[in-house]
């Protein structure tokens, strides 16, 4: 571990192979990718912080967060319960945690949540999502293609998404409806807001694997 710690490059190497993607002289996923894609939840997270205080970050933090004043449920490997006893709880993002949230074993240590970041649709495979782009643009249309790209990049608000998507926050709605009428997109209100994330289903389209249709 020492001599990972003193290498940045042979550390991003092991972690490509823990993480399952390629690494032949140099690793895919660049440090500049991880420090940029951090950065960006983190601003993402301060912005949520500000518009709805921590009850919205708590909330939003992972898609099986749940929280119910004082206790954040989330979904974990194993049963655990991390009792803070008046310590405070530091959120780290990360950009090779997968899937769920995790914390220390030693419940003795200061209380670390480690939580997966949001990644850019096709992030460890730039530029092979161009053909499957354009034909999600003529299934769904421009307008919806981009608005399911920005809701696949993080939970939002519909002005986010307008936003993000170059639309108003009207039209933005009435598509993200269309959206959400097939599945691709779930949507839940907190506080005055309508928050919106990508599905399963819609980031398989996305992607162009296929998906599990629900029933």
């Amino acid at each position: 571990m020492t001599r990972l710690a003193s290498s940045p490059n042979r550390a991003f190497a092991y972690a490509a192979v823990l993480s399952g993607l390629p690494f032949a002289g140099g690793f895919s996923v660049t440090c500049g990718l991880a420090d940029a894609s951090v950065s960006r939840d983190r601003t993402r997270r301060s912005a949520t912080l500000l518009d709805g205080g921590w009850d919205a970050v708590l909330s939003t933090l992972h898609p099986s967060a749940r929280w119910e004043y004082p206790v954040l449920h989330l979904d974990y490997p194993v049963d655990q319960e991390l009792r803070l006893q008046g310590r405070g709880l530091l959120l780290q993002p990360s950009f090779f945690c997968r899937h769920m949230p995790t914390a220390f074993a030693d419940p003795a240590l200061p209380p670390v949540l480690v939580y997966p970041i949001e990644h850019q649709v096709d992030w460890s495979a730039p530029g092979t999502g161009t053909t499957t782009d354009r034909a999600l643009g003529v299934l769904v249309g421009p307008t919806r293609a981009a608005l399911l790209h920005a809701v696949a990049d993080g939970t939002a608000s519909t002005g986010d998404l307008a936003r993000r998507a170059g639309t108003t926050a009207p039209n933005a709605s009435r598509h993200i409806t269309a959206l959400r009428e097939a599945a691709l997109v779930a949507s839940h209100r907190h506080r005055n807001a309508t928050l919106h994330t990508v599905t399963e289903l819609g980031l398989a389209l996305l992607g162009g694997a296929d998906p599990v249709i629900p029933v």
